[in-house]
């Protein structure tokens, strides 16, 4: 589904992935091992998808990322990932919204279980 020179990118954070030995790595170390759910959206005309994490204590998938996808034909060339302010890890600088924020521009559940 991806292109050989794809890039996987999270602004604002500097860190970002580009072919598709740096992405397949990345992948299987951090987000793979969580459980994810995914609901299609549009972000300014460009197809996206809602990324819900598995929450433990709460026994449901939150809002955590909104994935951007540019597309090169039919594969994708580059994953723009935009993560929520209250997603673990995720630095908190007082101007970012919840992921229920977040999610709700683009038309998505708060919460999927």
């Amino acid at each position: 589904m991806l292109t050989e020179d794809a890039t996987w990118s999270m602004p604002p954070a500097p860190t970002w992935f580009q072919g598709l030995p740096s992405i397949r790595e990345w992948l299987a170390r951090d987000p793979l091992p969580l459980r994810w759910k995914h609901q299609p959206t549009w972000s300014n005309g460009q197809l996206a998808v809602g990324c819900y994490i598995f929450d433990q204590d709460k026994g449901s998938y939150l809002p955590a990322v909104i994935d951007v996808l540019t597309l090169a034909g039919e594969k994708i060339s580059a994953v723009t990932a935009f993560v929520a302010a209250d997603v673990a890890g995720v630095p908190q600088d007082g101007g970012r919204e919840s992921g229920e924020e977040f999610f709700a521009h683009f038309g998505l559940p708060a919460k999927l279980t």
